[in-house]
C-alpha cells in the first residue's frame, strides 16, 4: 500500500530521477513532472498529497506555480516543499510568504528528505481528519451548544440582578436600618421593619439561631458566610448567606450587629441544576463507552474517569491519578511516539492531539486506544496548564482490520498464503535472487489419492486432510520459505537462497515423506494421501513467474506419469526462450560487450516478451501489472548498475546518460498508464522501440568506453 501520493516537479531530469527512485523505494507513489505546466495539467485529473517543487525552472518557476496552486480551491491546501540549491534567506522568506511549508536544500540528505516528507504528509492527513471531525462535532453539538448558551445567559442575568441586603440591629435584635436591597429580598419596606425584631425573619425551626448569633456578637466575634434560611413577607423561605460583624462604639464596646445578607436561593437552585446536568453528562459519557481524562500539566495530576479505568479492568482505587500511571500502562513500543506527539501538540508544532496506542489491561492483555484531547487552559503567556480528552477502545476495529487483511491474502481453510500472496512472495524472492545472484526453487505439488479420500469419507474429512497436509508441509520447510495453497489440492513451495538445484530435490523428497503417514479422521477412521512434486529453478528454467510456474507444473506431471509420489526437477528447454524469441530478440547490433550489462539487457528483453505474451493471452490486469512492475524493477537495476560503472570509471557523459535514464523511466510510467487504458498494441510496440533504440544509441558507446578503460 502506498504511503502517499507525492508530485515531484523539477526540470533537472537527474534530480527528478533521483527523487523518483528515492521516494518510490520508500513506498511512496510518485508523480514526476519536468515542468510546472505539466504538473498543473496533471493535477486537473488527480491531486497529490504533497508537492516537491523546484524553485528555479525554465518557463514557469516555483514561485509562479505556488501562486497558481494557492489561488485554486482544489489545490490551495496541498503542502508544498521547495527544492533549491540557493541559500538566500530572502528567497526562503518569500517562499514561506507564498505558502510553502518547508525548504529542502540541494543536494538533499536522504534521511532529512524522508523525515520532512513524512512529517508534512502526516500533518496533511491529520489536518484533513481534524477538519472532518470538526464538521461532525459541530453538527452533533449544535443543539447542545444552543442549550448551553441559554443556560449561560440565564446565569448571567441572575448574577447581574443580584444584590446584598445590609441590615443593622442592636443587641436586643431590634432593627435599626434596612436598605433597598433588603426590601427587594424580603418584601418588607424599611418603614415596616425598622423598630421590629429581627426574629420576624427567622422560620420557627431557626429561632434558636438568633440567640446564638447575639451571643457571638456580644463576645466580639464575627461570623462569615453562614448559610441558613429566612422567611419573606409573603411566607416564602429563602436560603441566605450571612456575614455578621459586631458594631462598636468609640470605646470599642459592642453595641449592635451589622448583617450582610445574600440571597443564594437561586444560586443553590442553579447548582442543583448544574449537578443534574453534570450527572446527565457523566451518564452520556458512560453510555458512549469512552473514558475521560483531565490532566493538570503543572502538577502532572490526571483525573481518570470510572469508565477509563473500567475499560482496562481496574476499579477506582487501583489507579493512581498521576501521569506516571498512564506511562506505565502504555505499551513500551508505543510510548516514545506517544510522548513525542503530546510534546509536539503542547509546543504548538501540531494543531491537534490524536493518536492510537496500546494500553495494558489488568489481566495483562493489551487494548488499542484512540486518544483525543485538547488544551482547555493556559497561562497569560500562553503556556498550557490543563488538557482534557477521551479514550476510545478501538481494539475490535484493529482486530477486524488485521482479520480482513489476513483473509485477503490467505486461504480460509488452511491459513496458508493464497494465490495472490504467493505471487507477491515469488516476485520478492526473484527480485532478491536477481540482486544477490543466487537461485530460487519453486516446488509445485499435487496430492495423490485425495479425490478418492474425499469421495470415500466426505468433504468434511477432505478438509481435515488438506489442513493436516498444509501443517505437515509447513513444519518441513524453513521459516523463511513460503508454503501456499493455490488450488483444490495444489500446493506450492518457494525456497529462497538455493545454491544447488539438488537442495530443492532433497527438500521435495522430505515433503513427500512428511505427507505420506496415515491421517486420523473422526469415527476412528484413517486415510492416506501422497504428493507428486515438480521443481523449477530461477534463473535456470526461467526469469519470470509464469515461466517458472509452467515449468514446475510440467515437472509435476512427469512425477505423476512416473508413478506418483515422486519429485522431478524440470529438464526441458526454458519456456521463456521458446515463447519470446518469436517477437523480440537482441542481435549483434545490441551487444554492448560488457557481460553484466548484456545480461541485464537480456533479462529486460525476456520480461518484455513475457508482457507481450500476457497481453496476447488476455491475462488478468493483475498479472499484466505484475509483469510490468517486474520490467520496471529490472530497468531500474540496469540503470543503477550502469551508473555505478560510470562513476567508477569516470564516464565523461554520465550527466547526459543519467538524464536519458530519467526520461526513459518517465516514459515507462506513461506506457503503463496507456496500457491500463487499453492501448495494448501501441504500448507494446513503443516499449520494444524504446528498448531497441536505447541500447545501440546510448549503451553501446558506454560499452566501448568501459572496454577501453577496464583493461
Amino acid at each position: 500500500m502506498s504511503k502517499g501520493r507525492i508530485m515531484v516537479v523539477d526540470d533537472n531530469l537527474a534530480s527528478l530521477k533521483l527523487l523518483l527512485d528515492t521516494l518510490t523505494r520508500e513506498g511512496f507513489q510518485v508523480l514526476p513532472a519536468d515542468s510546472a505546466e505539466l504538473a498543473l495539467a496533471a493535477m486537473e485529473n488527480s491531486a497529490p498529497d504533497l508537492i516537491l517543487l523546484d524553485l528555479k525552472m525554465h518557463g514557469m518557476n516555483g514561485f509562479d506555480m505556488i501562486r497558481r496552486l494557492k489561488a485554486s480551491p482544489g489545490s490551495q491546501d496541498i503542502p508544498v516543499i521547495f527544492l533549491s540549491a540557493a541559500t538566500d534567506t530572502e528567497l526562503r522568506i518569500r517562499g514561506f510568504q507564498l505558502g510553502a511549508v518547508d525548504f529542502v536544500s540541494k543536494p538533499f540528505e536522504h534521511n532529512e528528505l524522508l523525515a520532512r516528507v513524512g512529517n508534512h504528509l502526516e500533518l496533511f492527513r491529520l489536518r484533513n481528519e481534524l477538519r472532518q471531525q470538526a464538521q461532525a462535532l459541530r453538527r452533533a453539538n449544535a443543539a447542545t451548544t444552543e442549550q448551553l448558551q441559554q443556560e449561560r445567559a440565564y446565569l448571567a442575568a441572575i448574577v447581574e440582578s443580584s444584590a446584598d441586603a445590609i441590615i443593622s440591629r442592636n443587641l436586643d435584635g431590634v432593627i435599626a436600618s434596612w436598605n433597598p436591597a433588603a426590601e427587594h429580598i424580603f418584601g418588607y419596606t424599611a418603614q415596616e421593619m425598622i423598630g421590629q425584631s429581627i426574629a420576624i425573619l427567622l422560620p420557627p425551626d431557626r429561632q434558636h439561631e438568633a440567640a446564638l448569633l447575639i451571643d457571638s456578637i456580644r463576645q466580639g466575634q464575627a461570623l462569615f458566610n453562614f448559610e441558613t434560611e429566612r422567611i419573606c413577607k409573603n411566607g416564602t423561605r429563602i436560603i441566605v448567606s450571612l456575614t455578621v460583624s459586631p458594631i462598636r462604639d468609640s470605646a470599642q464596646h459592642v453595641i449592635g450587629a451589622s448583617s450582610i445578607v445574600r440571597d443564594i436561593t437561586q444560586q443553590r437552585r442553579t447548582e442543583e441544576a448544574l449537578r443534574e446536568s453534570e450527572e446527565r453528562w457523566k451518564f452520556a459519557l458512560e453510555g458512549s463507552n469512552e473514558g475521560v481524562w483531565d490532566w493538570n500539566i503543572q502538577t502532572n495530576e490526571v483525573l481518570y474517569s470510572r469508565q477509563w479505568k473500567r475499560m482496562l479492568g481496574y476499579s477506582d482505587h487501583e489507579v493512581d491519578n498521576t501521569l506516571d500511571t498512564w506511562k506505565q500502562l502504555v505499551h513500551p513500543g508505543d510510548l516514545p511516539a506517544a510522548q513525542a506527539i503530546i510534546q509536539a501538540y503542547l509546543s504548538g508544532e501540531r494543531t491537534d492531539y490524536q493518536l492510537e496506542h496500546r494500553l495494558r489491561c489488568k489481566d495483562g492483555s493489551w487494548k488499542w486506544i484512540l486518544s483525543r484531547g485538547m488544551v482547555v487552559a493556559r497561562t497569560p503567556d500562553k503556556q498550557p496548564t490543563r488538557m482534557i480528552g477521551t479514550h476510545q477502545d478501538i481494539t475490535a476495529r484493529k482486530e477486524s482490520e488485521l482479520q480482513i487483511s489476513f483473509m485477503a491474502y490467505h486461504d480460509r481453510l488452511t491459513g496458508l498464503p493464497n494465490r495472490t500472496l504467493f505471487f507477491d512472495r515469488l516476485s520478492q524472492s526473484i527480485s532478491k535472487a536477481r540482486r544477490n545472484r543466487n537461485r530460487v526453487a519453486l516446488l509445485f505439488g499435487d496430492l495423490d489419492g485425495f479425490k478418492h479420500a474425499n469421495d470415500q469419507f466426505g468433504h468434511d474429512a477432505g478438509d481435515i486432510v488438506l489442513k493436516i497436509v498444509a501443517s505437515r508441509l509447513l513444519t518441513t520447510v524453513r521459516a523463511m520459505d513460503t508454503v501456499a495453497r493455490i488450488g483444490g489440492d495444489e500446493f506450492v513451495v518457494i525456497l529462497g537462497d538455493i545454491v544447488n538445484p539438488d537442495e530443492a530435490v532433497q527438500i521435495g523428497n522430505k515433503l513427500i515423506h512428511a505427507v505420506t503417514p496415515p491421517i486420523a479422521l473422526p469415527g476412528n477412521l484413517h486415510c492416506s494421501v501422497g504428493i507428486s512434486i515438480g521443481i523449477s529453478i530461477f534463473p535456470d528454467h526461467g526469469t519470470e513467474m509464469d515461466t517458472l510456474l509452467a515449468a514446475a507444473d510440467s515437472a509435476m506431471y512427469q512425477s505423476k506419469t512416473a508413478g506418483k509420489g515422486k519429485c522431478t526437477l524440470f529438464d526441458g528447454p526454458s519456456p521463456s526462450v521458446a515463447m519470446h524469441d518469436n517477437w523480440i530478440h537482441l542481435d549483434a547490433s545490441c551487444h554492448v560487450g560488457i557481460a553484466q550489462i548484456d545480461q541485464q539487457h537480456q533479462q529486460m528483453v525476456d520480461l518484455v516478451n513475457a508482457l507481450n505474451l500476457a497481453v496476447l493471452r488476455k491475462e488478468s490486469a493483475e498479472s499484466i501489472n505484475q509483469k510490468f512492475q517486474a520490467l520496471t524493477d529490472c530497468t531500474k537495476e540496469d540503470f543503477d548498475a550502469e551508473r555505478e560503472l560510470m562513476e567508477r570509471y569516470h564516464y565523461p557523459y554520465q550527466g547526459e546518460h543519467d538524464a536519458i535514464h530519467g526520461r526513459l523511466l518517465a516514459d515507462l510510467l506513461q506506457f503503463k498508464s496507456r496500457l491500463n487504458k487499453g492501448g495494448d498494441l501501441f504500448v507494446l510496440q513503443s516499449i520494444k522501440d524504446w528498448l531497441l533504440q536505447h541500447i545501440p544509441a546510448e549503451d553501446k558507446p558506454l560499452g566501448e568506453f568501459l572496454r577501453e578503460h577496464c583493461q
